[in-house]
């Protein structure tokens, strides 16, 4: 995209910023296009970033990290899907290869209240005459799922719900799969902690919304978009905000230190400013307690940050952490 400025260019070798800066992605020319991953974006990036399209923007290399691990992931995915041979794929558990039919990534477009949405899935599969099964490969934090397992699983539902709706001339079973790889998982962390995942891979499944509630979504999000868009174009405003759980904005947190000349490490963090007080007024009143507000951790990612009043402010205060 030639109207993207990239910014941190002088941390790495210039190799590994060609990697970062690479994007084989197959955007849409339509003005009325949006994929189904931005259908699920907050309404206030997506008119921000649908206004602002042709305007520079600025990319921070690092930021784009993930992406790329992302997308290399999923063209090793791929590849090895087709030059497995028969014979390996049935040491996996595929006793009859020849049945085993794989399609991988196929867009499908479909119009509705004034779009064209369209969406790319990872893999629809069929094996032996059974239903379709959509697969979705993620690579991600270990606690994007420890930290709100529901959230992230209602996510992964709603983003294959879509893609089956844009694929009704297929059977495609009620269960969906996401095909997990950790890009931070730890050995050890897996050995000593309760609730944390056993393995860097896995599968989750994941059941899907019926064709009537997809649509009813998709057509919400649509009508929510276009008001947004709408009031924009007119008063130069989406008239909405992001929400907390759309900023992904951790907890405020209330440090407490017994010696505020040493700030280094707080004594102990509370999540609420009573309890923090409570326990400075039983050290005899003699530490400080501070308050550190919650992070706003999407608006790191977001390309429309500068376009963005609300993002604006955050980064004035301090919230948008480098």
């Amino acid at each position: 995209m030639s109207n993207t400025k990239y910014t941190n260019t002088g941390t790495y070798h210039p190799f590994l910023n060609a990697m970062l800066a690479y994007n084989n992605y197959d955007y849409s020319d339509d003005p009325l296009a949006i994929s189904a991953t931005s259908l699920m974006k907050p309404t206030n990036m997506v008119a921000l970033e649908r206004f602002n399209k042709a305007t520079d923007k600025e990319i921070d290399l690092e930021a784009l990290i993930p992406s790329v691990m992302g997308n290399a992931m999923h063209t090793l995915l791929e590849t090895a899907i087709d030059h497995t041979q028969p014979d390996v794929w049935q040491m996996f558990g595929i006793p009859k290869p020849d049945k085993l039919e794989v399609r991988q990534e196929i867009r499908e477009m479909k119009s509705i209240e004034g779009y064209n949405v369209s969406g790319k899935f990872d893999i629809l599969y069929q094996y032996d005459g059974s239903d379709w099964h959509l697969a979705d490969l993620k690579t991600m934090s270990v606690w994007a799922l420890i930290i709100d397992p529901i959230k992230k699983k209602e996510e992964f539902t709603k983003q294959l719900s879509i893609y089956r709706w844009l694929n009704q001339d297929k059977e495609i079973a009620d269960i969906g799969e996401i095909l997990f790889w950790y890009t931070d998982w730890s050995k050890a962390d897996s050995m000593r902690k309760r609730d944390y995942p056993k393995s860097r891979i896995g599968t989750i499944e994941v059941p899907l919304w019926s064709l009537t509630d997809t649509e009813a979504y998709i057509v919400n999000q649509l009508a929510a978009l276009t008001k947004a868009t709408t009031s924009l174009e007119s008063t130069g405003s989406t008239g909405i905000e992001c929400t907390e759980l759309d900023l992904w904005r951790s907890d405020t947190v209330f440090k407490y230190y017994k010696n505020p000349a040493n700030k280094a490490r707080a004594t102990k963090n509370f999540d609420n400013y009573i309890d923090a007080q409570n326990k400075l007024l039983s050290d005899g009143s003699v530490g400080e307690v501070v308050e550190v507000p919650g992070e706003v951790k999407r608006c790191k990612y977001c390309s429309v940050l500068n376009f963005c009043p609300q993002g604006k402010t955050y980064k004035t205060l301090g919230l948008i952490k480098e």
